[in-house]
């Protein structure tokens, strides 16, 4: 700031003379001074301050002398400057990182070099780090764009300057197409970030949706790999597009896939048939399984629970016969095979009941039994067996019996005699099921006699009618026991006759007496 000095005032002559200032100077690194209406006009160096020393000689027209003004130049502030433009940054994605020397882009004659204090701002993707003035740039990983960076200088007043850089990052390809071979019906991990040269850690996988697989599947796993799975049992070429997300730029690319084919396992359907109990029957089985390759199926093996039947292939067929007098569901069990791989899947025979007639499951044996027998049973539910029916599904009858008493209860015939009565019979037993079905078996019964009359003696006084109780010394068992006389053999010296209580009275002859006898 140029300041103005009235340097006469405190000047003399003594002579009265008037005084003038002839000459005045100053060293030029502390300003410059002038001769103005007679006054020192100084003004300081740009920039100076400080103390400066003014020389100056004053005249009276005649003689000189000199003296000094010292001016104190009190500082002030200067705003920092752009000493040298900082050229527009052109860089490739992920550049090596690289310094720039602030302090040789700005300055401030007030102060020293450390004495500035520099800032940036604008950058989101340019990474800058200031440290004593040096900036050191470095790459968002996979980042690529423009910026525009606005370096500030500031003094310790806080004056400041700026300047603005243009930074352009060129993209650079990080992404590269894959390719994959896939085996049909097997999802497979690719691991498509292999060959990208992505530097970033922030890295996203993602799908395209619109250019997904058309025969497959896709999805991104947690390590940024994807699994591709075919559709069942497709088999051939496929492609989907991926993306990856790195330093907030995306790229995308092209995975080609083989799906290379492989046998695939026939496929086998149940079956259903029908037959009746005790019938054969033959079964197709093939007509409804597949096999998606085109194989020529054939039967590999059957079999059933031995307790429902048996089972053999003939001809391609199954042949089911079902077990003896088995009826209700039989469940046979096949594989069929393409040569290489097979399947199972089951054959539900029905399987009808058809009515089993009665069969005798055991002779009953002849009987032989004496007159007047004790009553006792024989179990006809073990003499007849139906293998349709449980034990009392079975009724059972007797024929040919007119004498031997014959009583059946829930399969148990009791046989009682007829009293005193002997002789023989053929008695024939039938079993009959539900169905009307019957079988029988004939068992002879003999029934030996037993004498149940006892010889009598009687004494009678002569001409005296005398009632003989002939039936008392017997032992017949019978209540409808009838006495009668053998006309062939009555007695020669009297008479008898019978008595309704089956006693018999006999008379001798008038004036009879001796022995006598009658049958």
């Amino acid at each position: 700031t140029p300041v103005t000095i009235d340097v006469l005032p405190n000047d003399t002559d003594i002579d009265g003379d008037t005084l003038s200032i002839d000459s005045a100077s100053v060293p030029s690194e502390q300003g410059t001074v002038e001769i103005v209406d007679g006054k020192l006009v100084f003004t300081p160096a740009e920039n100076f301050h400080g103390d400066a020393e003014i020389t100056y000689t004053i005249t009276d027209g005649a003689l000189t002398d000199q003296a000094t003004v010292n001016v104190t130049v009190n500082a002030v502030n200067d705003t920092p400057v752009v000493e040298s433009s900082i050229a527009d940054q052109t860089l490739a994605e992920d550049f090596t990182p690289y310094s720039i020397d602030l302090n040789t882009a700005f300055s401030d004659v007030d102060n020293v070099d450390g004495d500035l204090t520099f800032s940036v701002s604008g950058n989101s993707n340019i990474q800058v780090a200031i440290v004593n003035g040096i900036a050191t740039f470095t790459p968002t990983a996979d980042w690529n764009g423009s910026e525009t960076l606005t370096f500030t200088a500031t003094d310790p007043s806080s004056e400041s300057v700026s300047q603005t850089v243009n930074f352009t990052v060129a993209p650079v390809a990080d992404i590269e197409s894959d390719r994959a071979t896939v085996v049909e019906d097997t999802p497979t991990i690719i691991k498509v970030l292999g060959n990208d040269t992505f530097e970033g850690d922030d890295k996203v996988v993602s799908l395209d949706t619109n250019h997904g697989p058309a025969n497959g599947t896709v999805s991104v796993n947690l390590d940024g790999s994807v699994t591709y799975t075919p559709n069942d049992n497709y088999h051939g070429t496929d492609s989907f597009t991926y993306i990856v997300t790195s330093g907030g730029v995306s790229e995308f690319t092209t995975v080609n896939v083989d799906v290379t084919p492989v046998n695939d396992a026939p496929v086998a359907k149940d079956d259903t048939a029908v037959t009746g109990e005790d019938t054969p029957v033959t079964i197709d089985v093939l007509p409804n399984d597949t096999d998606i390759d085109g194989d020529t199926l054939s039967i590999d093996s059957a079999s059933v629970p031995s307790d429902q039947g048996t089972v053999e292939i003939v001809d391609g067929k199954l042949v089911f016969t079902p077990a003896e007098n088995f009826h209700g569901d039989a469940e046979i069990t096949y594989t069929v095979s393409d040569g290489a791989l097979t399947d199972q899947a089951t054959v539900n025979v029905t399987v009808n009941a058809v009515n089993d007639t009665p069969v005798v499951e055991s002779s009953i044996a002849d009987q032989t039994l004496a007159e007047d027998f004790t009553p006792y049973s024989i179990n006809l539910n073990t003499a007849f067996s139906d293998v349709d029916n449980v034990d009392g599904d079975l009724s059972f009858s007797v024929s040919g019996n007119s004498n031997i008493q014959v009583a059946i209860v829930n399969g148990i015939a009791t046989f009682t005699p007829t009293a005193d009565w002997n002789g023989s019979e053929a008695l024939t037993f039938t079993a009959t099921d539900p169905s009307g079905e019957s079988v029988s078996q004939t068992v002879n019964f003999t029934v030996a006699p037993v004498a149940d009359i006892v010889a009598d003696k009687a004494t009678v006084v002569e001409d005296t009618p005398t009632i003989i109780k002939v039936l008392e010394n017997d032992t017949f068992e019978g209540d409808d026991k009838v006495v009668s006389l053998d006309t062939n053999n009555g007695p020669a010296n009297g008479t008898v006759s019978v008595n309704p209580d089956g006693s018999v009275t006999y008379t001798p002859n008038d004036n009879y007496h001796g022995t006598d006898s009658f049958t």
